[in-house]
């Protein structure tokens, strides 16, 4: 195990490194400031205390996202508007930011009241219309349970 938090630690580093030129971490190593994803396992990071990502890091997504949101809730990355609940759920959690938390919680709320397709709660859509994709009702729906580690 020593060995592989090791090279963990050496490659959040260098995550952290390359992100510092920018205000948020891009999607790619060549993409610059416009692109962006959601660093959704950071969670994980937080869950197990392993310290691999800075405080710092991790406020500087929360505050690119809270610019990336669209009317149903935050795209997974920058090449389109498909969207994920529990991604955008588990990255809502690791933030600890009550703002973005309850932004994400109405754009999926607009996406569940406002869908025409009346399906079970879609973990897949698309963020600026709430069409949902081919995903319904599925397991990954329990990473929504993640907002009970914040404490707002």
């Amino acid at each position: 195990g020593d060995e592989y938090m090791k090279t963990a630690k050496e490659f959040a580093f260098a995550i952290e490194e390359f992100g510092k030129k920018y205000t948020h971490i891009p999607l790619t190593w060549d993409d610059g400031e416009e692109s962006f994803s959601i660093k959704y396992n950071m969670l994980f990071d937080k869950i197990l205390g392993l310290g691999l990502f800075s405080k710092e890091t991790v406020e500087r997504e929360c505050a690119c996202y809270l610019k990336k949101l669209d009317k149903c809730g935050l795209p997974l990355d920058s090449r389109s508007d498909r969207a994920k609940t529990d991604w955008m759920i588990w990255m809502a959690a690791t933030c600890d930011n009550k703002e973005l938390c309850d932004k994400i919680l109405d754009g999926i709320t607009e996406f569940m009241t406002k869908t025409s397709d009346r399906m079970p709660f879609g973990d897949y859509y698309f963020s600026k219309e709430g069409i949902r994709r081919n995903f319904t009702n599925r397991t990954v729906q329990g990473g929504c349970f993640a907002l009970l580690l914040n404490d707002f």
